[in-house]
């Protein structure tokens, strides 16, 4: 039986950062039994299109949007990710007579999306602005999360252990530099035994950075890692550094401790309600002072972990997604 098509319209670059893509990817590799994958992209990393090839996904590069649209069809399913998808884009897709799937992360706009996707925490279905039609999958039970992460999401938590290895990584392109600037704060803390840095493909100071890091040798520093590299780096550490992004879900499979904050605006919304979670230290903004008590609360203050993420979205996103194929035939 010949599959479905789900047609991903999502860019990534060192300007706008690799979050779109990497959910998407991670998106597309829970659908690919079930579905034929086909990737759209103004804008695309060599890392990603590699990535892309090597799981037989498609991918179309495109110029304009135009181009997009004279390839979807009726009875196709679109997955938009990106914040310049606006209600007149989504209109388009769904005159065509396509099923529309919008992953989300601000539900500030409008929506037409038979289903949105917002593996945020604390959203609910009220606050976004979208047709009677829509459904939603809200919270860390739909986390876009890649495979070797929702495995590791069902292992139970080890007993705790002292902070030695600190793991700092700001995603795929840390346009901001603050992987420096967090070395820099991080390193005057002898607990560390070790420090393991992790840049993304998009990372565009290298060479700033290995000045930074040739200073101290407990540093350990990864670019540009595949998904089980970044599983097995991930299982040495004891305390994390990441923003309020795409990686935090990625580090919270692990139950450790997790200083984070915000540097874009999108992030805002997000950074409220996971510092509720007890595991979860808000280091605000990610200041040298800031970060500095933010490691102070982590290597002295007695933490208990939630179970956030269970490694089961995979399957609850496969049903909704087979809903959408029975309805469009």
């Amino acid at each position: 039986m010949k599959k479905s098509k789900v047609f991903f319209r999502a860019d990534g670059d060192t300007q706008i950062g690799l979050g779109h893509l990497v959910r998407c990817i991670a998106l597309a590799h829970m659908l690919k039994n079930a579905f034929q994958i086909i990737f759209f992209c103004k804008r695309i990393p060599s890392q990603a299109v590699n990535e892309l090839s090597e799981n037989n996904f498609g991918l179309v590069q495109i110029e304009d949007e135009s181009a997009f649209f004279k390839k979807v069809a009726n009875r196709d399913i679109v997955v938009l990710d990106g914040y310049n998808f606006d209600i007149e884009y989504q209109n388009q897709i769904k005159a065509i007579g396509c099923k529309l799937v919008c992953i989300d992360d601000t539900h500030e706009k409008e929506f037409a999306a038979d289903l949105i996707i917002n593996h945020s925490p604390g959203i609910k279905p009220e606050e976004y602005k979208a047709r009677p039609y829509t459904k939603f999958a809200l919270g860390f039970s739909y986390a876009l999360l890649r495979k070797s992460f929702l495995e590791h999401a069902k292992i139970k938590r080890e007993e705790k252990k002292a902070i030695k290895t600190l793991f700092i990584c700001f995603g795929g392109s840390d346009f901001k530099n603050l992987t420096e600037q967090t070395l820099s704060a991080a390193t005057p803390f002898h607990e560390f035994s070790t420090i393991i840095a992790v840049t993304g493909s998009a990372y565009a100071n290298l060479d700033s950075l290995e000045k930074a890091i040739s200073r101290d040798k407990r540093i350990i520093h990864y670019h540009g890692l595949e998904e089980t590299e970044m599983l097995n780096v991930l299982k040495q550490a004891d305390l994390a550094i990441v923003p309020a992004s795409g990686i935090l879900f990625e580090v919270l499979t692990f139950q450790i401790p997790i200083i984070t904050g915000s540097y874009v605006s999108n992030q805002s919304v997000f950074i409220t309600e996971i510092v509720k979670y007890k595991q979860v230290i808000n280091s605000i903004d990610f200041s040298a002072v800031n970060l500095t008590n933010a490691i102070e609360t982590a290597l002295h203050a007695e933490i208990e972990y939630d179970n956030l993420i269970d490694g089961y979205s995979d399957e609850r996103i496969i049903t909704l997604f087979k809903s959408l194929q029975v309805e469009s035939v």
